[in-house]
């Protein structure tokens, strides 16, 4: 007999498919074939591909198709598009909230027990790199990841990419809301990152993000955080991050919870304490919707943590590759 847990995917399974469905129709009819449409309205970019199964690097063409949809759907300039959150086994039109409003704002809160949303939804990552080409592993980082589908995660570009460390991490493995003498998830390995053109050429700030594909499906086990895009302000926003700062119990996951006080083109500021080690944690607000990546801590006291901006692009980048991850067949 089919589990609960089970019966949940498949309908979030086929509640994606229809979604995928339409979306293509609706796209398609606005001028009878999707690549018709103005080059303004429906934009293609480029993005980098590291296959690690095939040892290869290449480019892979991306179209905003959601993002178009919806302002042509909407007709308004400051709607905002998101993708809800999954929890296994759980009715998702009951309402959530995933930011603790009695935890103290900007200050870090040691989380002991992670076995529930949305912890489960975030996890460490560990990477390898060979810094001097010698095809040995001599450097080792600690970063932070969070689901954005049943193998799909996402983090911060230079978690992954970093040309003073010899260019692309030879190893990246994921664990699932890690904590000490816990190991309730086997480790995932990633086979795939899609990186910014801007980022792998230039390493730029505004576009430090990568989506990454891992070898297995573990977040039908432990569900995924939604995404979130706004053509305007998110200032005032309630959003919280979480994530493993290396310089307190780096295996244990820590919270903090404040307010986006700046919206930039493709960056945000946000009144969090942050600490190495918590790159590419999520930017996320009480009903599980990631609206950034973090990517820097303040410079000095009393300043803001700023991360990269959930993009038109980037959240197309995510949302295609989530639509590709629920309707795998495996």
């Amino acid at each position: 007999m089919p589990t609960e847990k089970y019966i949940h995917y498949m309908k979030m399974r086929r509640f994606v498919f229809l979604s995928l469905f339409f979306g293509i129709i609706f796209i398609a009819s606005f001028q009878g074939d999707i690549h018709s449409l103005p080059t303004n309205q429906l934009k293609s970019f480029q993005i980098i591909e590291k296959d690690y199964l095939e040892d290869r690097v290449g480019t892979k063409v991306y179209y905003n198709y959601y993002t178009n949809a919806f302002a042509e759907a909407t007709q308004e300039l400051h709607s905002e598009l998101t993708t809800p959150m999954f929890i296994p086994g759980i009715d998702m039109n009951q309402e959530w909230s995933l930011i603790d409003p009695f935890q103290p704002l900007y200050d870090q809160v040691y989380i002991s027990d992670s076995d529930s949303p949305p912890y489960t939804f975030i996890g460490h990552l560990y990477a390898s790199w060979d810094t001097d080409l010698d095809g040995i592993a001599d450097g080792f980082h600690y970063c932070t990841g969070f689901l954005e589908g049943p193998d799909i995660l996402v983090t911060a570009g230079h978690c992954v990419y970093n040309t003073k460390e010899g260019g692309w991490a030879m190893l990246l493995t994921y664990i699932p809301s890690e904590k000490v003498g816990d190991y309730s998830y086997i480790p995932a390995v990633v086979d795939i990152i899609y990186l910014s053109q801007e980022f792998y050429f230039n390493e730029s700030a505004d576009e430090d993000w990568a989506v990454l594909k891992l070898n297995t499906r573990v977040g039908l086990e432990t569900g995924w955080l939604g995404k979130g895009w706004s053509p305007g302000s998110m200032n005032g926003k309630e959003v919280a991050t979480a994530g493993y700062p290396s310089e307190r119990t780096y295996v244990d996951i820590w919270v903090t919870r404040g307010e986006i006080v700046s919206t930039l083109t493709t960056r945000i500021k946000y009144s969090l304490e942050t600490e190495m080690g918590e790159s590419g944690s999520p930017i996320y607000d009480t009903s599980g919707i990631v609206w950034g990546i973090h990517t820097r801590g303040s410079t000095f006291p009393g300043g803001f943590s700023s991360g990269t901006k959930m993009t038109e692009s980037l959240y197309n980048v995510i949302h295609l590759e989530y639509l590709y991850s629920i309707l795998d067949s495996d």
